[in-house]
């Protein structure tokens, strides 16, 4: 059982964009500002866990780089490329975990040839999304339209990769999906374990450790009510069960432990591969 945190790459945005209304005098004590803005990570994950080798997410991916950066993501690496180096090949990886189809957790699925024909990344792997999603993607709000793009997911889908949950699911032993709604319907939250220690990769239900505050929301979460409701159903797992909570945006402490103190959730311990 071994698990790699892959950095897939960076960008940056308005605090605002991150923290709503909370002053920046505050969540810039747990989230320093670089040059005024927050700096924000793609945080991938691969599980190998007896014959299962499990990709969580496939950050922004490299289709269309220059208008990537021309928005400010930078660093992107190329997901096969890591996964290699890492000693693995892309078709073996037999799970593909996708938290949701904004285009900047599910853009490594797929990436364009030499010929500029689009290719799946991972040609072997079932790729997991949730039915809400799924519905969400297909008719989307204009709150959300923009994040998704259809030449990250739909080779999936023709291929017949796509696997659709309709409800929390163990997949293979010891690693369930949970789903969790308020940023976009039907996020997937994996929990799993490896070495004895339980792993949650929290998507963007908590994109941060400095969103362990349940009413530190994001503006883009399309349900905020829904969004503390859930982010506070996930940490009183994650305290009570002493998960390691793995954040698919910290560029600070992408996995920590938590704990509760009165009605507070707290960082508990930083864990470091």
């Amino acid at each position: 059982m071994r698990l790699y945190l892959i950095k897939s790459g960076f960008f940056s945005c308005e605090g605002g964009a991150m923290f709503g209304t909370v002053p920046r005098q505050s969540w810039e004590k747990r989230y320093p500002a670089i040059n005024e803005r927050c700096p924000m990570a793609m945080n991938l994950v691969l599980v190998e866990i007896g014959p299962r080798k499990v990709i969580l997410d496939t950050g922004v991916g490299l289709k269309n780089i220059g208008k990537l950066r021309s928005y400010g993501f930078h660093s992107l690496v190329d997901i096969a490329k890591s996964i290699e180096e890492l000693g693995f090949h892309p078709h073996e990886i037999t799970d593909v975990v996708l938290s949701h189809l904004h285009f900047d957790h599910c853009g490594g699925n797929t990436y364009f040839d030499d010929n500029g024909d689009i290719q799946l990344t991972f040609p072997q792997a079932t790729h997991w999304v949730s039915r809400d999603q799924w519905k969400n993607y297909k008719s989307p709000t204009l709150l959300d339209e923009d994040s998704y793009l259809a030449e990250n997911i739909d080779l999936v889908e023709k291929a017949g990769l796509l696997r659709i949950i309709d409800h929390d699911e163990e997949i293979f032993e010891d690693f369930k999906l949970l789903l969790y709604n308020g940023h976009t319907p039907g996020q997937i939250v994996s929990v799993f374990n490896v070495d004895k220690e339980t792993f949650c990769y929290a998507g963007d239900v908590i994109p941060t450790a400095a969103h362990l505050s349940p009413t530190w929301i994001s503006p883009y979460d399309l349900y905020p009510v829904d969004s503390v409701k859930e982010k506070i159903r996930l940490l009183e797992q994650a305290a009570s069960k002493n998960w390691n909570l793995i954040t698919y945006h910290d560029v600070y402490n992408p996995i920590v432990s938590v704990k509760k103190v009165n009605d507070f959730y707290k960082i508990k311990q930083v864990y470091c591969l």
